[in-house]
């Protein structure tokens, strides 16, 4: 999951808001693109990644955007056999109307995977504003 350009810094500027306790110790240690390993923030960098997820999709709320996995279900006419696939949505959420992204066509074998899509497609969404 990494976040670039416009994207990477107001989320960036967003941890740095609303996830400062003085207690703490927060230092910037740029290593690559990663937006993971450009800081740590109360153990940010070190989360799991669902962990990191979920913080993301705190801030996309923020601004506007919402993220959604969710699985894609088999069903044999009786009962569900299993998950299929998984898929992601995006609902931009703007003062004229509110528009809906979704990878249908693109399938992910785990939520993981998912995730991973939804945060490079959002990435890109932000980046175009």
């Amino acid at each position: 999951m990494k976040l670039t350009g416009k994207c990477k810094e107001d989320f960036e500027k967003w941890m740095l808001e609303n996830h400062y306790d003085e207690n703490q110790v927060y230092y910037f240690e740029p290593e690559g693109d990663d937006v993971y390993s450009v800081f740590e923030l109360n153990g940010f960098k070190h989360s799991q990644p669902a962990m990191q997820w979920g913080v993301i999709q705190d801030w996309a709320d923020s601004v506007g955007y919402i993220l959604d996995t969710q699985p894609m279900m088999d069903y044999n006419n009786e009962k569900y056999t299993g998950v299929d696939c998984f898929i992601f949505n995006i609902a931009v959420i703007n003062n004229k109307d509110l528009r809906q992204l979704d990878d249908n066509d693109c399938r992910h074998d785990t939520r993981p995977e998912a995730r991973t899509a939804a945060v490079e497609k959002f990435n890109q969404l932000y980046n175009e504003l």
